[in-house]
């Protein structure tokens, strides 16, 4: 602040020019806002100004001019209520929803939804790190309109709330954010994941089930090949029908599809080797490649699966058409979204206990695809498959420190996959039939003309 002595008045209240440079010293008042004690970390309302030095009376008279206008702005919002969280989020979405996918939109949504139902129209100034810690403990808890849900999903809501300041912060003339208070809440404990368990008569019923209720057979490719070939999601829905190798009983696996976070509903998923694969890779080895093993339960349903696909593209099906395709998929020609085969298989887990409960058994604890992955990797084992044929088929490397020389380094994948086959035809004891219609019945059909949504991907 410049001493009496050395500014001259120039007549406009808040301007003064310095005498030593004929400089303007603009006092800025920012009104009262909290501000936090260093010492003893209270926080009190506390007037807040500020000088700037212009060139010209021009400049400073635009400075004053800029700060009258945001008080005013500040005195109306403090008049008419505070800064709804609900509004404020809504507002959010719209801004960036044109550059996010389908998928990708859709997910968010369902946050904003979680997140609206426990904010409200909380002013967004009062939400601090604590009550943000508040919101993730309540994620944690079913309540009677949410599941609980996962760490990893809740630190994806909390990567969305970090954006979501960060851009009010930008905008803080509209929303008078000036702190994220989002990075320092901590997600809470992260215990490690438990996958769900299985036994073998588990998994005959889910296949009874599946077979005597399904109307979409692509929900056998799904569930089949994650439980009885070990495959991963990326991997089922890379999964080509050149790929299937009727002849001797096995499934070579090349490319997988997996999601991406950005682009437009065409480019909302990419091609990639299987994980920990190199896509630059000079081998198989390299770009992690492998066969894994098809089972006789596992071949009937593909061909349930083959011939249906049949019937609503009215051809045969090509070596290049995907596997895994839903009905809707194959009339309006687009491949499956990778994120939603997981709900795929969430929704059919409601439908499998609604027929549990109505045949008075107990319902199955929720399971995720990827615990199918498990049950077959483990019914192997537990049934003295060799663990290279276990290992090979399921992706896994060997390690020369871990498994020795011997694997580690000089073992090579010979592509038998006989005793896991055998494995899988022991313990599947379900007749893979449908009631409604046999393979060899299937009557080839025009494809339906219907306006392509591509927001749809379910049944």
């Amino acid at each position: 602040m410049a001493k009496k002595n050395e500014v001259r008045d120039t007549g406009f209240p808040g301007i003064k020019q310095r005498i030593s440079d004929n400089k303007y010293v603009v006092t800025l008042d920012y009104g009262r806002q909290k501000k936090t004690d260093p010492k003893t970390g209270e926080v009190r309302l506390r007037q807040v100004k500020t000088t700037r030095v212009v060139s010209t009376l021009k400049e400073a008279k635009a400075l004053l001019g800029e700060n009258s206008a945001e008080k005013r702005r500040k005195k109306v919002t403090a008049s008419t209520g505070k800064i709804p969280f609900n509004k404020s989020i809504s507002e959010y979405m719209a801004y960036y929803s044109n550059e996010w996918s389908t998928s990708h939109r859709e997910r968010q949504g369902s946050y904003m939804r979680r997140l609206t139902a426990y904010f409200g129209d909380e002013d967004v100034r009062d939400i601090d790190t604590g009550r943000i810690e508040d919101f993730f403990k309540w994620c944690r808890v079913k309540n009677a309109v949410y599941e609980a849900i996962s760490n990893n999903t809740i630190e994806k809501i909390k990567s969305m709330l970090n954006h979501f300041f960060k851009w009010m912060k930008k905008n803080y003339n509209t929303y008078d954010i000036h702190q994220n208070p989002v990075p320092d809440a901590e997600v809470g404990k992260k215990e490690r994941f438990v996958p769900t368990e299985l036994t073998i008569e588990d998994m005959n019923d889910i296949l009874r089930i599946m077979l005597d209720h399904e109307k979409d057979y692509s929900i056998f490719a799904i569930v089949g090949l994650a439980s009885l070939a070990g495959m991963r999601r990326g991997e089922i829905l890379g999964l080509k029908w050149k790929h299937v190798h009727w002849d001797d009983n096995r499934i070579y696996i090349e490319k997988q599809r997996s999601q991406k976070k950005k682009g437009n509903d065409n480019q909302c998923w990419e091609w990639k080797t299987p994980k920990n694969g190199n896509d630059e890779g000079k081998s198989p080895e390299e770009r992690r490649e492998r066969w894994t093993a098809m089972p006789k339960p596992l071949s009937v349903m593909l061909k349930y699966v083959r011939d249906q696909q049949e019937k609503y593209l009215g051809r045969k099906v090509k070596g290049d058409d995907l596997v895994y395709m839903t009905k809707v998929n194959l009339v309006d020609h687009y491949p499956p979204v990778p994120s939603k085969a997981d709900r795929r298989v969430n929704e059919f887990q409601v439908r499998c206990n609604r027929v549990r409960k109505a045949q008075e058994k107990g319902e199955f604890q929720l399971y995720r695809l990827h615990d199918l992955r498990h049950w077959f990797i483990s019914t192997c084992i537990n049934n003295g498959v060799p663990l290279t044929q276990v290992m090979a088929s399921a992706g896994h490397a060997f390690s020369a420190s871990q498994d020795g020389t011997s694997l580690g380094v000089y073992w090579h994948d010979d592509g038998n996959r006989k005793e896991i086959v055998r494995c899988i035809d022991k313990v599947i004891k379900t007749k893979i039939t449908v009631p409604d219609m046999e393979i060899s019945s299937i009557k080839q059909e025009p494809v339906r003309n219907r306006r392509k949504d591509k927001r749809s991907d379910e049944l």
